[in-house]
């Protein structure tokens, strides 16, 4: 009679167990991204030629156009790349 539920109950163990290690890329990959906006608006503030700046918007214009920027600090670098 209960049967059915171990054998699901198993099943979801062993598919868990195999994806474990993905599930920390998932979780984490905001916060990367995140990161990454972040040093490239440190290095826009901190730039002082005209051409590394166009260099560093171009990096912050790569990313796609449906996300918003990550942090204060990364929307303010946006804008004063554009």
């Amino acid at each position: 009679m209960t049967a059915p539920f171990w054998f699901a109950f198993a099943g979801s163990a062993v598919i868990l167990a195999l994806i474990w290690r993905e599930l920390g890329h998932i979780a984490h990959a905001d916060e990367r991204e995140a990161a990454r906006l972040e040093r490239l608006a440190e290095e826009l503030a901190e730039t002082t030629t005209e051409k590394d700046r166009l260099l560093i918007a171009q990096k912050l214009a790569d990313r796609p156009a449906a996300q918003p920027p990550a942090t204060p600090l990364a929307a303010r670098a946006a804008t004063v790349a554009a």
